[in-house]
């Protein structure tokens, strides 16, 4: 199948995986060929309007192994390893040097039955 020219852009996924032992490892993966989107979403909040960003990864079939809620998807081909014992490394120091290229994946889908079958990572 011909995804569209789009289609373009590397991912680096990290899989949060929990241990028997209590421990966190995040297992890295690059993803090409995807699609990355973000849109500014309103939220009221009080009196106050905030904007906050909405995240779409779209990646085609047979290049996700699997993702699930509280992973975190990053925008390029990334180098850095995360570790939550090392300060600096922590998922959250990743989310925090990324910025709006970075984000805690808040939906997975397989979307493999439709016209452009994909996976769809959303947060």
């Amino acid at each position: 199948m011909h995804y569209p020219d789009w289609w373009n852009r590397t991912v680096t996924l990290y899989n949060k995986i929990e241990n028997l032992d209590g421990s966190t490892y995040w297992q890295k993966t690059r993803l090409d060929g995807c699609f990355w989107g973000v849109k500014a979403e309103r939220l009221l909040s009080g009196d106050n309007v905030i904007a906050s960003p909405v995240y779409t990864v779209r990646v085609p079939p047979g290049r996700l192994i699997q993702a699930a809620t509280g992973d975190i998807a990053v925008l390029g081909d990334i180098s850095d390893d995360v570790d939550e014992k090392t300060q600096g490394k922590r998922s959250s120091d990743l989310l925090r040097k990324y910025g709006q290229n970075a984000f805690l994946i808040r939906v997975f889908k397989d979307n493999t039955g439709v016209d452009i079958p994909h996976c769809y990572l959303g947060g």
